[in-house]
């Protein structure tokens, strides 16, 4: 028989595992796309900065995301961790509305990330 003592930590950890595999919520997912995106710019940006140097003030504009929207998500296939989601986002680059899907994942230090397909 299993002590009620020995319950707690196995229900402490079911709820770890529940929330590590749980599918992201529309506000992870902008806070991922926006870090990725702002990842983007500074490599462009450093990257302009070598090519015409620093002082010739080439670097990309900063696009930022005007509005955004999910639209869906499933489980990762493969084996992989996390979650394959689908959303809709406006940006201030003058492209538009876009629809991507991307995989999100679980960071080391629990933040939500996404990757390029």
């Amino acid at each position: 028989m299993i002590s009620k003592l020995a319950l707690v930590p196995m229900a402490a950890l079911g709820l770890t595992l529940t929330a590590c595999s749980s599918e992201p919520s529309e506000a992870e997912m902008l806070q991922a796309v926006s870090r990725f995106t702002s990842n983007l710019y500074q490599q462009q940006a450093a990257a302009m900065a070598f090519v015409v140097g620093p002082s010739r003030g080439g670097a990309p504009q900063v696009a930022t995301i005007t509005d955004f929207r999910k639209l869906d998500c499933e489980p990762a296939r493969g084996g992989a961790a996390g979650h394959d989601c689908q959303f809709e986002m406006t940006m201030n680059n003058g492209k538009g509305e876009m629809r991507d899907r991307a995989p999100f994942f679980r960071a080391a230090d629990g933040s939500l990330a996404m990757s390029i397909n």
